[in-house]
């Protein structure tokens, strides 16, 4: 298959997933793929999953995204934990200061 060469020729070359060259070529073999699926009466689903290179292809073409969008959720947790990290330090000393003053009385 002439666009698995290819895209293995793209990858090889460090082309990033997600590139015009990648969609292009799946653009190209999805279309073959649903002639041929139309033509002989194979369910389109059943040639996808037949055809790992078209699936490689696919992932190549149109990677998930790794990066979230949107950062809200990760900035309220530092936030959060910004302020609550001097609490809770100065809680865990304040707890060993009085552990070591009952002690002090107890055994002293």
């Amino acid at each position: 298959m002439a666009a698995s060469e290819a895209a293995q020729g793209h990858e090889a070359n460090g082309l990033p997933p997600g590139s015009r060259e990648f969609q292009t070529l799946f653009d190209e073999v999805a279309s073959k793929v649903e002639e041929y699926s139309a033509e002989s009466g194979d369910p389109l689903d059943t040639l996808k999953a037949r055809l790992a290179a078209l699936c490689a292809l696919e992932r190549l073409a149109n990677p998930a995204p790794t990066v979230p969008r949107n950062k809200a959720g990760l900035t309220i947790g530092i936030l959060i934990a910004m302020l609550l990290g001097p609490i809770g330090i100065g809680v865990l000393i304040g707890l060993g200061t009085g552990m070591a003053h009952w002690i002090s009385h107890m055994f002293g």
